[in-house]
């Protein structure tokens, strides 16, 4: 019996942890349809970036921009983003990627946007580790 009470609380434990490091990816958040959720986006259109994050859950976003000039007029297509809560977002950097890490547990959000067409980029999701998790990419 208290072998049987043993490996039942232990299974228990595991899921508690397993739970305070779950990460999900909800379809609309403030900003409207989340892109870490979707497949297909829409240049000029606002949509949300986010995720809901358990107690001890971390996440790293790499977006790397795929995108290539095609006119000399007309800057590259790239993406903007606003009213980050709860990450942590790089410089864009010379070598065309930007870092959003999260800083927080719950809710984590921003407003981002893409521009000038056609574009696309590539995100890798780091979700609990440090090592690519997921990648996909989407174009504009």
């Amino acid at each position: 019996m208290k072998k049987i009470l043993l490996i039942a609380l232990t299974f228990i434990v595991l899921i508690s942890c397993e739970k305070r490091k779950e990460i999900t990816y909800p379809t609309s958040m403030t900003y409207g349809d989340n892109i870490l959720a979707m497949d297909n986006i829409t240049q000029g259109k606002d949509y949300s970036f986010g995720a809901k994050l358990g107690k001890k859950a971390s996440l790293k976003i790499v977006m790397s921009n795929l995108s290539v000039q095609t006119n000399t007029n007309f800057p590259k297509p790239v993406w903007f983003y606003s009213n980050q809560q709860g990450w942590t977002v790089s410089n864009y950097g010379s070598d065309d990627t930007q870092t959003f890490t999260s800083n927080k547990a719950g809710d984590v959000i921003l407003d981002i946007s893409f521009n000038g067409s056609p574009g696309s980029c590539k995100i890798d999701y780091y979700e609990n580790s440090s090592s690519v998790t997921k990648t996909k990419t989407l174009n504009w």
